[in-house]
């Protein structure tokens, strides 16, 4: 059901026309006095993947600061981020695996990350999925462009100011069951092809700028469950609480994952709703 539903998103981003695809977005009127800009980022991809837009450079030398989902130069945000990697909840890959299924992924997590399993059980399962994940990318290197925003900001001495805070972030991942959590474990340990697959048809709907189609891509991730909402639109909904006082306060560049982009509750909608106007830089 999970490659049906990859294929699908990957075949509509192919064959049906794509009104105002973008990931980089002008945001205007309502008062403001400078326009400010929305971009989504894909927080992690391969080296050879990875595009800086002129029109991103261009836009971003003429705003004022620098929003991000977090300020990744806080020394709080990076205190709050080592403090919440550990596990304080014991040892659930033992609680919630079979005996055959905790000794495959034994296996892979001392071939792999190196870590046996009561050390892997002392990390946070979400940090532990994410290694995995990164683990697993088809590719040696990789880019971020929130690491190349932090550059210019810091170079241009530009203000950084986050949307959430790291303890708001892990958090979300506390009100997912750990069963859940470590079901997502096993699915990417056991069916690493799939990760694969789902990596690389979220590249491709990204390069294409589709944002609409990866939010149904991220959306209908069958090990998101019914966490969608909490993940995805809860989000964008709070984001909007906060966006429009830092865009009165200085004119800004928001990067947040493209996957909060699209969507019938995606910024760039509720943004339109709240009476700005959002148009696509080409």
């Amino acid at each position: 059901m999970r490659l049906l539903l990859t294929t699908v998103a990957v075949l509509l981003a192919l064959f049906t026309p794509i009104s105002q695809a973008a990931l980089l977005y002008k945001v205007s009127g309502n008062e403001l006095d400078k326009p400010s800009y929305l971009f989504g980022t894909m927080h992690i991809l391969c080296a050879e993947d990875f595009r800086v837009p002129e029109q991103l450079e261009q836009r971003f030398s003429e705003v004022d600061q620098l929003v991000m989902e977090l300020d990744l130069t806080s020394p709080e945000v990076i205190f709050q981020s080592a403090s919440l990697m550990v596990n304080r909840n014991g040892p659930y890959l033992e609680q919630h695996l079979s005996d055959d299924q905790l000794t495959q992924v034994a296996g892979y997590i001392q071939e792999n990350l190196n870590m046996s399993i009561p050390r892997a059980q002392r990390i946070n399962p979400f940090v532990l999925s994410t290694q995995i994940m990164i683990k697993q990318l088809p590719c040696a290197n990789t880019a971020s462009y929130e690491g190349h925003l932090l550059t210019l900001a810091m170079a241009a001495e530009k203000p950084i100011k986050g949307l959430e805070t790291a303890a708001f972030q892990l958090g979300l991942f506390d009100q997912i069951p750990i069963q859940n959590q470590v079901d997502m474990i096993w699915q990417m340990i056991d069916n690493k092809s799939q990760s694969v697959a789902d990596f690389k048809a979220m590249t491709e709907l990204y390069l294409a700028e589709d944002i609409d189609q990866l939010y149904q891509l991220i959306a209908n991730d069958p090990s998101l469950g019914d966490f969608q909402q909490l993940i995805l639109d809860r989000r964008n909904q709070d984001w909007l609480t906060k966006i429009p006082s830092l865009m009165r306060e200085r004119s800004s560049l928001i990067a947040v994952g493209a996957g909060h982009l699209g969507g019938e509750q995606g910024v760039v909608r509720l943004l339109r709703q709240a009476g700005y106007q959002v148009t696509p830089v080409n």
